[in-house]
């Protein structure tokens, strides 16, 4: 005897349909949460501009001359942090950070992290991309990168003994990996180290030593004494500066 079909009752057909809604507003409710907190993670305002100064190289460049763009001893910043191969000299940033802390009672670390948490936000969005690390690390590596810089050159100023400078090739790296674009930290950052532990009225005096090593280091090898622009992005930009030939005037072009 062949069996008749029951129909599907309305209340049946009602209870499926509501079912699959509420299915796909859960799953709808999960993607609109995902996506707004990626959404919270973005700095800045909607429609406001970027004034990023830290780029990555596009690929097709850094295949080619990649070693234009990455360190060989040091990172600086967060493109490069972490890599394998520098390790060895994240130990010499923390005897840094220590030897700019002994420079006098009025240095303190709780001061030193608080100042850098204050330009946290601003440092984040000079990098053309998210930099992936919690507001902690990224402070640490603002300070341990910022103290390594300014230290560096204070030695080098200072004519300071000091295992960094005694080997000669070691040095050069390390001056080389700080004037690779993609191995920066923006320069406010030593800047306030320098205000913090470092006489005010000295620090014009620091610029100009830092804008005549810029210009030796520079490709055209600048003889005359440059002056600092009055707002530095980073090392490579103060480099750029220093060491670039002025254009010629109109009347300079007459004769």
């Amino acid at each position: 005897m062949e069996e008749i079909p029951m129909e599907e009752s309305p209340s049946n057909r009602t209870l499926m349909e509501e079912s699959e809604v509420t299915v796909v507003d859960v799953k709808s409710s999960h993607l609109s949460e995902s996506m707004q907190q990626k959404l919270n993670t973005l700095w800045g305002q909607p429609n406001e501009t970027e004034n990023f100064t830290i780029f990555r190289a596009p690929c097709n460049i850094r295949k080619t001359k990649k070693n234009l763009f990455e360190p060989f001893v040091v990172s600086i910043g967060p493109f490069h942090r972490g890599h394998t191969s520098l390790h060895s000299m994240e130990e010499k940033k923390w005897r840094f950070l220590r030897d700019y802390m002994s420079r006098g009672d009025h240095i303190n670390l709780d001061l030193c992290i608080s100042e850098m948490r204050l330009l946290e936000e601003r440092t984040r969005r000079c990098y053309s991309e998210t930099v992936h690390l919690d507001s902690d690390g990224f402070v640490e590596m603002m300070l341990l990168d910022g103290c390594f810089v300014l230290e560096y050159f204070l030695k080098w100023r200072e004519g300071n003994s000091n295992s960094i400078f005694e080997v000669g090739w070691n040095s050069a790296f390390i001056l080389s990996d700080l004037l690779l674009l993609e191995n920066q930290i923006p320069f406010f950052v030593v800047e306030k180290l320098y205000e913090i532990g470092i006489q005010q009225d000295d620090q014009m005096h620091f610029l100009n030593y830092l804008a005549t090593v810029m210009a030796a280091r520079g490709p055209t090898g600048n003889p005359n004494l440059p002056t600092p622009p009055s707002t530095i992005h980073h090392l490579v930009h103060l480099c750029y500066h220093c060491s670039s030939v002025p254009c010629p005037t109109r009347k300079d072009q007459l004769y």
